[in-house]
C-alpha cells in the first residue's frame, strides 16, 4: 500500500529556469539599452505627474484632514509622500528616467499599508453605517427608516431591508407605536427630525455625517 501513496511533489520553483534563456532574450536587450526616445519622454511627463501628484497628497494629508487622521499617521503619510516626490524629481533632474517606474512602485508599496492602517478606519468612520447597523441589531427586529437618505451602507451591514422614505407621516407613526423603532439621517435633516418626533427623538448614535434615533432610550427595554 505505501508504493501507491504520491511522493511529495518536486520543487516547481526549478520549472522556471527552461525560461530564464528565452526571456533573457527577450528582455535583455531593452534593459541593455534602456528606454527608447519615446518611451524616454512618456517616463519623463509619467515622473513629473506622478511626483506633483505625491507633493499635492503629502501636502493634503499634513494640512487638509487634521480633524480625522492622528499626528503620527499625517506625518507618516506626508513624509512618505514628500520623500518620494523627492526622489521622482531627483532622478527626472539626472536625467535617469529609467528609475521612473520603480520610484513608483516603492511610493505605492510605501503609501499603501499606511493608507490601510491609518486612512481608511478613519474614512470608514466617517462614511460607514456599520456601528449604527450594530447597534440596530443588538436591539433585536425592530423596523428602521432611512430618512430623506440613500443609505446602502446601512442595508449592507445589516443585512435586512430598510424603508427609505421621506413621508414624515409614516415616521411619525412608527415612533409613536409600542414597537421599537429606529431612524436613520443625514445632516440636513437633523432639525427636521427632531422637531417632528419631539420628546420621542433619543438619540443613539451620531457621526459628522449620520445621527441614530430610536423611540427608545439605548439600553431601556
Amino acid at each position: 500500500m505505501d508504493a501507491l501513496r504520491p511522493g511529495p511533489a518536486p520543487a516547481l520553483a526549478t520549472y522556471a529556469l527552461s525560461a530564464l534563456a528565452p526571456l533573457a532574450l527577450i528582455v535583455g536587450t531593452e534593459l541593455a539599452s534602456g528606454p527608447a526616445a519615446k518611451e524616454r519622454t512618456t517616463l519623463r511627463l509619467g515622473g513629473a505627474l506622478a511626483a506633483l501628484v505625491l507633493l499635492a497628497g503629502a501636502g493634503a494629508a499634513l494640512f487638509a484632514a487634521p480633524g480625522q487622521l492622528t499626528l503620527s499617521v499625517r506625518v507618516l503619510l506626508a513624509g512618505a509622500g514628500l520623500g518620494w516626490a523627492v526622489g521622482l524629481l531627483f532622478a527626472l533632474h539626472r536625467e535617469r528616467v529609467d528609475l521612473v517606474p520603480a520610484a513608483v512602485l516603492g511610493a505605492v508599496l510605501t503609501l499603501y499599508p499606511l493608507g490601510v492602517r491609518g486612512v481608511a478606519p478613519a474614512v470608514a468612520a466617517l462614511h460607514s453605517d456599520r456601528e449604527a447597523a450594530r447597534l440596530i441589531a443588538g436591539a433585536g427586529a425592530a423596523p428602521v427608516v432611512a430618512f430623506g437618505i440613500h443609505d446602502p451602507s446601512l442595508t449592507f451591514y445589516l443585512r435586512a431591508p430598510v424603508i427609505q422614505t421621506d413621508d414624515t407621516r409614516l415616521v411619525r407613526d412608527l415612533f409613536a407605536g409600542d414597537r421599537l423603532a429606529f431612524l436613520v439621517t443625514g445632516r440636513r435633516h437633523f432639525a427636521q427630525v427632531e422637531q417632528l418626533l419631539g420628546a420621542q427623538a433619543h438619540l443613539w448614535l451620531e457621526t459628522p455625517r449620520r445621527r441614530l434615533y430610536a423611540n427608545r432610550a439605548n439600553g431601556s427595554t
